[in-house]
């Protein structure tokens, strides 16, 4: 009986991830300060699938289910044109997802009809002119709204004209195509990658634009230079990216993307670019992450490496947002490039029976469009076109980017106060806050929220002048404090000097007093500190604990204008073996290399030696610290140049103790440090692969073992 109760559990259990799994929505994120994904509301529901084959003609018959359908496009009457390439055909739809017409042929210059062969791209201009490449066929078709050609363009090479840059046996493939206000086509082509083919007004072929910079691999030249030339064959050739597809903004603007990334490259040569007349890239990346989809992605897994972009699409107030293939998801962005949401997803790969049937999950999406406030996925896949519609989430932050863009800030605010309610994560709502705050002179609000955002510049802005009325305010006070403080300390030294006596030299104090003469008469102190026991083991132990400390409060208590680590982030034990490992392995390299080369110091003598040579750190630091608190980013060098004082101070303490500690001239001792840093590289480069090796081994072993589990 139990056992069946436990049977019926489990099948209830399975049923219930099964539901969830199929029926649950995208889960929506965004990305916080740190680059990491964190939760967000959805700013895009589903709304309804299109399927054509529910579709009916005018004489009240289905027009069928479209076949790989592969570009979508949507005039400013909001009809909506779809190409379905594998029928053959383009479907023209109504704003109320009803049939306008189908485009199926059209009549060529001796009047015989011509039937499309595979429509891969739309344009439609202001004149309602429709622009339709037909790959295959090798063309481009225009037609006038009435289904009538205006004209026919090709693209061949020709000796003697604009063609002859293009190759001697170029094969004009036309995917997708756009016009400017000028009248100027552009057009990317398959097996093509040198850019994008212009043409002027007239279909008259004028440049390539656009063309991906192909960046060299210093390593593979050097192989290059010195393999045979079968070996040379056989390498991948260094050549550019085609471009996947493109869309126009109301500027002119030209945006391409390309479905091929590579992860090595992608800071440089983005696979999403905004090409100017010039055809450079002008798009605007101030994030800290690239708008090119997911920040954060896997090596492993059915979805794994970097986001592919497949298709862009404009939007008003230079917003815009790209279709990703690899993970079937779609972002969209402001014009300086920061993430504004996202939606979609892929199957879940645990939901075999209802995968293809989730109304939320895309499986090959192949275009976007934007029509009445709702974003048109077409699914190649699934032969349907998905319709998703904003939140109210959505729709706040849509409108506060439009108010941004328009220079109305304080509704602006308003707005992102709304959002900011419904996600404490969104750092766009933060940022612009921030930046209101500042203009309106609530300066430490305005840092606040720029201390959310981690944005360190505007933070040191508001705080200029937030730390300008501090002083206004409080210079009288701060001055008596001062002066006070002053006092007290000449005090203490009287009445230190009248009741305490005097420290031994041989004390434990004393060898930490001894320090601060070693630090500023390094060759005679050094002397004396090994020969004439100046110094102990416990004060040294003391002086690297009190460079632990100093490592520490760097960390915690550096102001936030200069420091590039959260708070919350800091690893207390890593900052205290980031003093003691270098410090305990350059004593341990520096013994073994002095033994073979004549030193006189021993091991205990050499770790007292560096360890006094830390005292810079435990001076200086403070003084550091409490500047990076009180000075705004352009001052910055103030804070610099304590901390690398104290770094060259405590490497010419290290010279001046190695010299007396071994009885070596200077030239002598710089050399044997020399020495000393190639042994710690070796030893450290030797500790990292041994540890890459063994994590090799025990994935290895793991995935044997996982092998072995599932086979049995």
């Amino acid at each position: 009986m139990k056992r069946k109760i436990y049977v019926l559990i489990i099948l209830a259990l399975m049923i219930f991830q099964m539901t969830a799994s199929a029926g649950a929505p995208a889960k929506a994120y965004t990305y916080d300060n740190t680059g990491s994904a964190v939760m967000a509301p959805d700013a895009m529901m589903f709304e309804k699938a299109i399927d054509t084959a529910d579709i009916k003609d005018s004489a009240g018959k289905s027009i069928g289910r479209m076949k790989a359908p592969s570009d979508l496009f949507v005039d400013h009457e909001n009809r909506i044109y779809i190409a379905d390439t594998d029928n053959k055909r383009v479907v023209v739809l109504n704003s109320d997802y009803t049939l306008n017409r189908l485009i199926t042929s059209y009549k060529g210059k001796d009047g015989k009809v011509v039937a499309f062969v595979s429509p891969t791209g739309i344009y439609v201009d202001d004149k309602l002119n429709v622009y339709i490449c037909d790959r295959d066929n090798h063309i481009v078709v225009e037609l006038d709204k009435t289904g009538n050609v205006v004209r026919t363009i090709t693209v061949k090479y020709e000796k003697g004209t604009e063609t002859e840059v293009l190759e001697d046996k170029f094969d004009f493939r036309p995917l997708k195509i756009v016009m400017d206000d000028a009248g100027r086509l552009f057009i990317v082509c398959e097996r093509f990658n040198k850019g994008l083919l212009e043409l002027d007004k007239d279909g008259i072929f004028v440049k390539t634009v656009g063309a991906p910079r192909v960046i060299y691999d210093t390593v593979e030249l050097f192989w290059r230079m010195i393999s045979t030339k079968e070996t040379r064959d056989a390498m991948q050739n260094f050549v550019p990216t085609e471009f996947a597809n493109i869309n126009i903004d109301k500027d002119g603007f030209v945006y391409a993307v390309t479905d091929i990334v590579d992860t090595n490259t992608i800071d440089t040569i983005g696979p999403v670019k905004k090409l100017n007349a010039k055809g450079n890239d002008v798009l605007r990346k101030v994030a800290a992450i690239n708008p090119y989809g997911d920040a954060n992605y896997i090596n492993t897994g059915t979805y794994r490496g970097p986001s592919l972009p497949y298709d862009v699409m404009t939007l008003p107030n230079d917003m815009y947002a790209i279709l990703d293939r690899n993970r079937c998801r779609v972002f969209f962005y402001d014009a300086d490039g920061q993430l504004l949401f996202q939606f979609g997803g892929p199957p879940d790969s645990r939901d075999q029976a209802h995968k293809v049937y989730s109304n939320h999950v895309l499986q090959s999406p192949s275009s976007i469009a934007w029509v009445n406030n709702s974003c048109l996925v077409l699914d190649k896949s699934l032969n349907t076109m998905k319709v998703f519609s904003l939140t109210n989430y959505g729709s706040m932050i849509m409108k506060a980017t439009a108010l941004h863009y328009q220079d109305k800030y304080e509704e602006e605010a308003v707005v992102w106060s709304n959002v900011l309610k419904l996600n404490r994560n969104n750092l766009n709502a933060k940022k612009s806050l921030a930046d209101v705050a500042y203009r309106n002179k609530e300066y430490k609000l305005a840092m606040k929220y720029y201390f959310e955002c981690d944005d360190r510049q505007g933070y040191s802005n508001a705080y200029k002048y937030a730390r300008r009325e501090a002083i206004s305010s409080g210079f009288t006070p701060g001055v008596l404090t001062f002066v006070a403080i002053i006092i007290f300390i000449v005090v203490l030294r009287k009445l230190r000097k009248k009741y305490l006596p005097p420290t031994r030299d041989d004390s434990y104090l004393g060898h930490l007093k001894y320090s601060l003469r070693v630090i500023f008469r390094p060759i005679n102190s050094y002397w004396s500190l090994m020969r004439e026991n100046r110094g102990s083991m416990a004060a040294a132990i003391t002086i690297l604990g009190g460079a632990c400390l100093m490592s520490v409060f760097q960390a915690r208590f550096t102001g936030f204008i200069f420091t590039t680590q959260r708070t919350e982030n800091i690893n207390i034990v890593f900052e205290i073996l980031k003093i003691v490992i270098p410090v305990l392995l350059f004593c341990i390299c520096n013994w073994c290399v002095t033994s073979l080369l004549n030193g006189e110091g021993n091991l205990k003598a050499i770790f007292v030696g560096t360890s006094y040579a830390l005292t810079p750190i435990i001076l200086l630091f403070p003084f550091a610290i409490v500047l990076s608190n009180v000075m705004v980013l352009q001052e910055g060098d103030f804070y610099t140049v304590f901390l690398s004082l104290a770094m060259f101070w405590v490497t010419l303490l290290i010279i001046s103790g190695n010299m007396r500690i071994h009885d070596y001239t200077l030239f002598q001792s710089i050399g044997i440090l020399f020495l000393t840093a190639i042994v710690m590289f070796i030893i450290v480069f030797l500790s990292v692969l041994f540890f890459a090796l063994m994590q090799q081994v025990i994935g290895f072993i793991r995935d044997v073992s996982n092998e072995i589990a599932t086979r049995t």
